[in-house]
């Protein structure tokens, strides 16, 4: 660094850049239209542009800084007092007037200037302003604390400076996936002369005492929320979710590792020919491998499996999206889902062909919105297995079709979400479906209820995947429950009632088949764990 008790030595940038981490060895003399770095706990990104800002303003011309926590005494607990140790860790405050009250600094030799306040109110940004020439620099901290989209474009109007480069810096830990802050990373200032930097305490071990270390590092056993927000510095969530994070975030982790040696199918069905009826012909319909993520297939269909494919749709409004999810009724798995905001035409399509490729499963719409549009397409295509809803408040009189999907309202919302609640205690790691667990971790207790709902999206966030699940988990009884197929060679001999039983619950021999040999051999006419084949209809259907 400059020697401190020479003046003259300030004149020339003399910086050691093994002074920084190694990770942000290459950018502290840079100067981006964006610098967005975020990550976990003790990763050095904000000891890091708090060094970078001391050097540049001292040595770079005409640049003012302007620094911001949503609140302004916070701003003064973490931005000043981060600036004002590096200034004094590296000599050059000498050349500073400091000050608290008003909290500014201010360069002796070229006037350039910090200053530090909130941003409570959109007007504060408004009204920045320096002396000596325009704010060049923003540098808001901690700001996934920012939900006012509108706070982003008022920086951007606010940097304008016609001579110099403006830049804005922004440091987080990481919030939860549909944060507004994600929009503007990715489908923003991503497509601009931005640097994202993703950084976890790896990269400062150097800096942290072994014990900071130690603690991160024991989430993994502790706490996989914890583990996975900050020592990984993933995106997590904001609200205090229903479910449970921790077993959400060890499946996520888990998922992460998986897909990562062995990748699940991402494309969409396709067919080569349109039948009589209009549809795509199912012995021509097949899945393309493309990459694109609306339709992603985890686990491919298994002969005999039964399986239920749910459908909420996106409504009238188009804000949500088309998320159907396929669920195993035998193994209970999520298999494949669908997550798409196209036409409503082409999700019908691609719903239609995942029905038929899952060995015909039930389907069942949620017909609330739009989902009446699907039950009249797969009619007319003779797709018959669609789940039927029956309650004591509809005429069974009615036409048939009348009745086909299920409703959603306010006296089954809460009930079918406590049914959800209640299976995902168990079945956390039979959820193959990353997009489906970070809703869950999104899906929280609301503050206020609104409409008699307690619980739901935080906002910002998607709740389609989830209440497609929920509304799956509702046409359970209307599925089998058991492997379909010939009976095997395995039951040949005489069998005893509990010989059958264990083999069953072993996996030696259906449920199927122990059903049909029971029919001739045992009295009751099934063996344990075998449901009655009858339709069943949810207690919640409305």
């Amino acid at each position: 660094m400059a020697n401190k008790n020479s003046m003259a030595d300030l004149t020339i940038l003399d910086v050691n850049p093994e002074a920084f981490n190694e990770v942000y060895r290459p950018f502290w003399d840079k100067v981006f239209a964006y610098m967005c770095l975020f990550g976990g706990s003790g990763s050095g990104k904000s000891h890091f542009v708090a060094h970078m800002l001391a050097i540049q303003l001292t040595f770079f011309p005409k640049r003012n800084l302007y620094c911001l926590r949503r609140q302004a005494t916070d701003c003064m607990d973490s931005c000043y007092n981060d600036i004002n140790l590096a200034l004094e860790e590296t000599g050059l405050d000498i050349v500073w007037n400091i000050t608290e009250s008003p909290p500014r600094m201010r360069n002796r030799i070229n006037k350039n200037e910090m200053k530090f306040g909130g941003v409570d109110k959109i007007s504060n940004i408004k009204s920045i302003k320096f002396p000596n020439g325009d704010v060049t620099d923003i540098w808001y901290e901690e700001v996934d604390e920012e939900d006012r989209e509108e706070v982003f474009k008022e920086i951007d109007r606010r940097l304008r400076s016609q001579k110099y480069k403006c830049r804005r810096i922004y440091t987080w830990n990481p919030t939860f996936k549909e944060h507004i802050l994600r929009k503007f990373l990715y489908d923003i200032w991503a497509k601009r002369d931005c640097l994202i930097l993703k950084t976890t305490y790896k990269d400062n071990i150097n800096h942290l005492p072994l014990d900071y270390i130690q603690m991160l590092e024991d989430f993994k056993n502790t706490s996989p929320y914890d583990y996975m927000v900050y020592t990984l510095g993933e995106w997590g969530s904001t609200g205090e979710s229903i479910f449970n994070r921790e077993a959400i975030a060890k499946q996520l982790m888990e998922l992460e590792d998986r897909y990562e040696q062995h990748p699940h199918l991402a494309g969409e069905f396709g067919y080569d020919t349109i039948d009589n009826l209009g549809r795509p012909d199912p012995a021509s319909i097949s899945f393309s491998d493309s990459g694109e993520m609306d339709l992603c297939i985890y686990e491919d269909v298994i002969a005999g499996h039964p399986y239920i494919v749910s459908l909420d749709t996106a409504g009238e409004t188009q804000k949500d999206k088309h998320a159907a999810v396929v669920r195993d009724n035998y193994t209970n798995k999520i298999v494949a889902s669908l997550y798409s905001n196209q036409d409503s035409f082409w999700c019908c399509v691609q719903t239609y062909c995942l029905c038929v490729h899952y060995n015909m499963a039930l389907f069942i719409p949620e017909i609330n919105y739009g989902g009446i549009y699907y039950t009249a397409k797969f009619k007319d295509w003779e797709y018959d297995n669609i789940y039927q809803r029956t309650t004591s408040a509809e005429n069974l009189t009615e036409d048939p079709q009348a009745l086909l999907g299920f409703r959603t309202h306010v006296g089954n919302r809460t009930p079918m979400l406590l049914t959800l609640l209640e299976w995902c205690k168990s079945h956390a790691t039979d959820i193959l479906d990353p997009r489906l667990l970070q809703e869950m971790l999104s899906f929280v207790k609301q503050k206020k209820k609104v409409r008699n709902m307690w619980m739901g999206a935080e906002s910002g966030a998607h709740d389609d995947l989830v209440m497609s699940l929920a509304i799956n988990l509702q046409a359970t009884q209307q599925q089998d429950n058991y492997v379909t197929g010939e009976l095997t060679s395995t039951i040949t001999r005489d069998w005893e009632e509990w010989e059958l039983e264990d083999a069953v619950r072993e996996g030696i021999v259906t449920q199927y088949d122990a059903d049909e040999y029971a029919e001739t051999h045992f009295e009751k006419g099934h063996v344990a764990g075998a449901l009655a084949r009858k339709v069943r209809r949810s207690r919640y259907a409305g």
